[in-house]
């Protein structure tokens, strides 16, 4: 098994938790944002990355705050945590990508995904011409509250193929 091998099933299991825990109950785990991020943050230090991981995690930081500040969003800040790691997680991978471009084709995608989401639910309950309520999916009038674990994965994934 080679070590792309081994970050990518790392990755998937936590997104994977990650989607279902959101789903569910809209709510992440701090210890597992921690324990995976600490996990690909060693791996960098083992590298001699810890610079441009320290990078990327300020720029997701740094966007993730500005994100949750946009009227209409539900980027939270687990959420903004899941983006960190999934950015540690791709600078290990691409050592030679600039931090600041990774993140921030991490962050667009991220955000096309997430539009498309919202927008789905939005066109389902005008057609329904009622609230939606599925797990913690829900439209309450103009407002809509989507997990965002899901835009993330499909991230994740998207970019994995490239």
């Amino acid at each position: 098994m080679t070590t792309e091998c081994l970050f990518f099933l790392v990755i998937l299991v936590y997104m994977l938790v990650n989607v279902w825990t959101d789903t569910r109950y809209l709510k992440t785990k701090n210890e597992w944002h921690l324990l995976i991020g600490g996990f690909f943050f060693v791996v960098g230090a083992i590298n001699d990355l810890i610079l441009l991981l320290l990078i990327a995690i300020v720029i997701t930081v740094f966007l993730g705050v500005m994100l949750s500040k946009v009227p209409h969003t539900t980027l939270g800040a687990g959420d903004t945590k899941m983006l960190m790691v999934v950015a540690m997680y791709f600078q290990n991978l691409n050592p030679s990508i600039n931090p600041l471009i990774l993140v921030l084709i991490i962050i667009c995608v991220y955000i096309v995904l997430s539009f498309i989401q919202l927008s789905l639910f939005r066109v389902v309950s005008f057609f329904l011409k009622r609230d939606i309520s599925f797990f913690s999916y829900r439209t309450e009038g103009e407002k809509v509250i989507t997990p965002e674990a899901l835009p993330i994965l499909i991230t994740v994934m998207l970019i994995s193929q490239l």
